[in-house]
């Protein structure tokens, strides 16, 4: 099959699937890519997830736009990322309309209730996939595993006790890892 078509309609699946924001997606996202079509390895896709959280917009755009020019360069990212974006532009439609219609009945809130707790399953998967990946993978490496748990537990403090905006401590560690990188090549 072209990978342009492929690509299309493995993101047009996810993006069907998609509900409730894109770190949902991911549990569906590595499945299919890594495991199904075998696209990336499992480490290769944790480190564009590490990347995604980087930029602004949809966790499962992104991920698109980099699977599709990892796949397939400028014309894949359109592929991908049109795919992705078809079923959301579709059910925002039609479940806006509906949803405020509808929004007092018993039917409606039960519904929403079970997605909430299906939503937290998959948002918990994703974290001990992340924890194993990151922080398990790296018990060989003291340096590497004491780094990786007190940054998560420093983010985990500035954002839930001290209550700092998220995309604060984003720049502020894009800012830090560059100028570390930079630092430790020149010595």
């Amino acid at each position: 099959m072209n990978i342009y078509i492929d690509l299309f309609l493995t993101f047009i699946k996810l993006g069907t699937l998609t509900i409730g924001g894109g770190y949902n997606l991911l549990p569906l996202l590595e499945h299919e890519l890594v495991n199904n079509k075998k696209w990336l390895t499992r480490s290769k896709f944790y480190e564009f997830v590490s990347l995604e959280t980087l930029l602004p917009g949809s966790v499962a755009v992104n991920m698109a736009s980099f699977i599709g020019y990892d796949k397939a360069k400028i014309a894949g990212v359109f592929s991908a990322t049109i795919g992705v974006i078809i079923p959301s532009l579709l059910s925002v439609i039609l479940v806006s309309y509906y949803l405020f219609k509808y929004k007092d009945n018993e039917y409606i809130k039960n519904i929403i209730f079970v997605l909430k707790a299906i939503l937290l399953g998959l948002i918990t998967i994703v974290f001990f996939r992340i924890i194993n990946e990151v922080l398990i993978k790296s018990l060989h490496n003291t340096y590497a595993f004491f780094s990786i748990l007190i940054i998560a537990l420093l983010t985990f403090s500035f954002i839930y006790i001290f209550k700092i905006n998220p995309i604060y401590i984003i720049i502020c560690s894009f800012i830090g890892t560059i100028l570390y990188t930079y630092i430790k090549s020149i010595l």
